[in-house]
Order: structure tokens, then sequence, then C-alpha cells
């Protein structure tokens, strides 16, 4: 890889009602209903970008370390901490019907905070859980056999972008660091932010 900044945690709703200029904020949840260009448009206002999906997962990989997810291979916890906020006890409080990780609770039915929980060896918070992050990349399923090994980003033609990280509500297997969604352009979804 070049080297690469990226942010140590997801947009607030704060600093996103800054960028429109609409209200004065001081939510600190991740910002939700976004489309893909909504979060282009940001970063590119802050000067920055969106990370491609390769970055993406080498950071949430702690520096592309075989490890499942961004706090290790077991539970959510980094150093005694609580790591994540995930399909837990705490949601299993507002949706009963969910699969959950058992024995864990994070405190939210929903989103948290941006920064509640302990940071992976990287600094950086929630690589897992909370909302879906958006990717500068375009998704192909087969996105990883089309694209160079050094520095690779997918940029074909198709209307779906990379999401990655699952949310609040996402069940242990789907918050691993591996784990590759998409979401249409144009849309918003309230369990993705960037």
């Amino acid at each position: 890889f070049n080297p690469y900044l990226i942010g140590a945690g997801q947009v607030s709703a704060a600093a996103f009602w800054k960028y429109i200029n609409l209200v004065s904020s001081t939510d600190n949840h991740p910002m939700t209903m976004v489309s893909w260009h909504d979060a282009m448009m940001y970063a590119q206002w802050a000067g920055k970008r969106l990370p491609t999906e390769a970055e993406w997962e080498y950071a949430c990989r702690n520096r592309g370390k075989k490890v499942k997810y961004p706090w290790g291979n077991g539970d959510p916890y980094i150093n005694g901490k609580k790591a994540a906020n995930i399909a837990d006890e705490s949601a299993k409080k507002g949706h009963s019907s969910w699969t959950i990780w058992e024995g864990y609770d994070d405190g939210y039915v929903n989103t948290a905070p941006v920064g509640s929980f302990a940071p992976n060896e990287l600094g950086l918070y929630d690589m897992s859980g909370n909302v879906y992050e958006w990717c500068e990349d375009v998704y192909d399923e087969h996105a990883y056999s089309k694209h160079s090994r050094n520095n690779p980003i997918y940029r074909g033609g198709g209307s779906f972008r990379v999401v990655r990280g699952g949310s609040w509500f996402s069940r242990p297997r789907y918050v691993r660091c591996s784990i590759r969604y998409y979401g249409s352009h144009g849309s918003r979804y309230y369990d993705a932010g960037f």
C-alpha cells in the first residue's frame, strides 16, 4: 500500500449538519441516512476522500493481520473494554427475535455516540458495528480478482457501492473484517454512514 490516512471514527451527525449549514447540532451519534454521493461530497468538502475497500479492510485488520474482527478473534473486548456496538443483549431487549452475540451487552439498542468503544490497535473506532461505512469502490462480487494487488480499487460499471463494517444490528458473523456488502449509490440507509 501507498501510505494513507484514515479517519479515527465515523462522521458524526453534528459534523455533517455543520457541513450543510442547516442547524447547529451536538449530536455525536454517527450520521446515517446519507447516500454514497452525500458521503463523497462531504469528504471532498472536508479535503478528504472515502477509503477504498482495500484500505478499509487493511485498517480493520490492524495493518492486514489475519484476524476476524478489529479486536481480534474472540469476544468483542479490547484490554477488558467493550469494543463494538453490534447485535447484543441490549439490542435483543428492543428486538426480541434477533440473533445476537450472546453474553455481550454494549448498552445501546441502536446507534452509540462515535468513539464510545475501545479502538483497535491503530486507534480506529467503530471499525465493526455502529453503522456500515461507505467505501469509494464500485461493488462487484468478484472485484478482488479484477483489480491490482497494489493499492487496489474497483471502478468498474455498476450503480452499487461497497459498504463495510456491519452495524448495531449485525450478528457476529456479519461484523467480521472480511464481510462485504453493497448499497445503491443514491440510496440512504438507516444503518449506513461513513
